[in-house]
């Protein structure tokens, strides 16, 4: 085995903790000079593309407000392109930061495809149908207390009958509770995750607390003891990526019973909106790797941080956030680390 001096020890843990601590926006050095947008791309893809991590794309957007005023509105058939004299992308070649000086006149544009997601669509749609949900709010919402006619499950159309308090709402999503997440480090439960099964809305109030609802939609069956919270707007988000504050925290949970992450999972951290943390928060999971070191019998191991996995953050509660996993170089579990995602996750 490969034996290191401790001098050679001490500095390579001063390059991994500088390298660790400081963010890179950088480009790739083998990044293309130029990218034909296609459909079925994504904003992550396309940054991953060009930038040593593809969470500084809004970095990059930053030094192009002027010619993506809304980074998430790149289209099918636009070029990107690369200026590596400015280290920034650009939608036209040759004349990034000119000024144009147009005369007044009536332009047209024919109408373009959707513009790029950050993700995958289909992606998008499941992460907005998992939330969180704290315990107290969950307590005190309506639940599903019988369906019509005797039978076991509803879908849309079907009568569902509803006890609890309505607060004067008339609009529903029905949520399924799935698990109460557990801080790692206290045993405390931090919140709970709930899937969005469908909507309902009131078509009789009943005086001892008993309601009719109709069933508007449903992504799956509706069952007796389902949850109902006020409607809100479940437009997909389109989370602007970005390195989160300063944080330092766990893996809480996988969801969906799985026992190790990978890309694309879905995991809950306990960090939350307390240690400011927001929707397209970037954070790392951290794994700290053992060197052995012959030299010194007291100190035979030094242990090195290496950053594992990337997750974008897509719902905060106090205490508690549920990550989308977008890149790892291994599988993660339980309990490991996770802090701000400033290194190189390939």
């Amino acid at each position: 085995m490969k034996k290191f001096s401790t001098a050679a020890l001490l500095l390579l843990f001063v390059l991994v903790q500088q390298a660790v601590a400081k963010a890179r926006c950088e480009f790739l050095k083998a990044a293309p000079d130029s990218h034909k947008v296609k459909e079925g791309d994504t904003l992550w893809q396309i940054a991953a593309t060009f930038l040593e991590n593809p969470w500084c794309w809004s970095a990059v957007w930053e030094r192009n407000r002027e010619q993506i005023r809304d980074p998430h509105w790149i289209y099918p058939g636009q070029t990107i392109y690369f200026d590596r004299e400015r280290q920034q992308l650009s939608l036209r070649q040759g004349d990034v930061g000119s000024v144009v000086h147009r005369s007044p006149t009536v332009r047209t544009e024919s109408l373009r495809a959707a513009p790029l997601p950050l993700i995958a669509p289909e992606l998008g749609q499941r992460l907005n149908k998992t939330s969180l949900v704290p315990a107290d709010t969950l307590a005190m919402a309506p639940k599903v207390a019988g369906l019509a006619d005797g039978r076991r499950m509803a879908a849309i159309g079907d009568a569902i009958f509803v006890s609890g308090t309505l607060n004067s709402h008339t609009l529903f999503q029905v949520i399924r509770p799935l698990q109460t997440i557990i801080d790692p480090d206290t045993g405390k439960p931090l919140a709970l995750t709930s899937l969005r099964v469908g909507t309902a809305h009131l078509l009789r109030a009943g005086s001892d607390a008993m309601h009719q609802f109709k069933v508007a939609s449903s992504d799956t069956e509706i069952l007796a003891g389902d949850r109902l919270v006020p409607l809100a707007n479940f437009e997909q988000q389109r989370w602007l990526p970005h390195p989160a504050q300063a944080v330092s925290g766990r893996v809480a949970s996988v969801l969906r019973g799985a026992t190790w992450a990978s890309v694309n999972d879905v995991v809950a951290i306990n960090r939350g909106l307390r240690q400011g943390l927001d929707a397209g928060s970037v954070v790392a999971v951290v794994r700290h790797v053992r060197i052995h070191n012959d030299a010194h019998p007291s100190a035979r191991h030094v242990f090195m941080p290496e950053q594992i996995a990337a997750l974008l953050v897509f719902d905060v509660a106090d205490e508690a956030a549920l990550a989308v996993v977008m890149r790892a170089k291994d599988t993660f579990t339980i309990g490991d680390t996770i802090e701000s995602a400033d290194g190189d996750v390939r």
